[in-house]
């Protein structure tokens, strides 16, 4: 038998007296304690959100945050940062780009090609609690030794018996 999730993430909210009274109101018509609530209605504005982007052919594609969820933290972090439509309409942090930047110079860590659709979970999964590091590592190494961050990837999946990409990379003939 599964075993009802466990919810671990806190919401405070400061609300006036209209508002709670609102919200007391609400839990009574609908049965359901605020939390449930609270969480149904946040969902149904998200599903009914969209953010998008244009393509070459000057086409809107639209998405929504079910397009970039994912189970895994690190996964869906760099589902987020990375998505065309994330970064054409919302600010991303200078962190975040960099990071971003980083995943796309060592995607073979990361994605099953260049253009970051598909992630490798697994590899994520195990590189996400390094990531800080890793990109610090890369940002003081990049002008001088650009492959430094992919051998420190590529020992850290080897540390856990998990065979790495090759590193670096063949070369297609494109210069960097």
């Amino acid at each position: 038998m599964a075993k009802k999730p466990i919810k671990n993430q806190n919401l405070t909210i400061r609300m006036d007296e209209k508002t709670r009274f609102a919200l007391d109101f609400l839990v009574r018509l609908e049965g359901q304690n605020a939390s449930k609530l609270v969480e149904r209605i946040m969902l149904e504005k998200a599903d009914a959100s969209y953010f998008g982007h244009y393509n070459k052919h000057m086409e809107r594609k639209e998405y929504n945050w079910r397009d970039i969820w994912h189970v895994s933290e690190g996964v869906r972090h760099l589902l987020f940062i990375t998505h065309p439509g994330v970064k054409a309409e919302i600010h991303l942090t200078f962190e975040e780009e960099e990071m971003a930047e980083f995943v796309q110079r060592h995607w073979p860590f990361f994605c099953s090609s260049d253009r970051l659709y598909s992630f490798i979970a697994p590899y994520v999964d195990i590189l996400w609690p390094h990531m800080d590091a890793l990109v610090a590592e890369w940002r003081e190494h990049k002008a001088t030794d650009p492959w430094r961050a992919g051998e420190s990837m590529k020992a850290i999946l080897e540390s856990v018996d998990v065979a790495p990409p090759v590193w670096p990379p063949k070369s297609n003939g494109d210069d960097e």
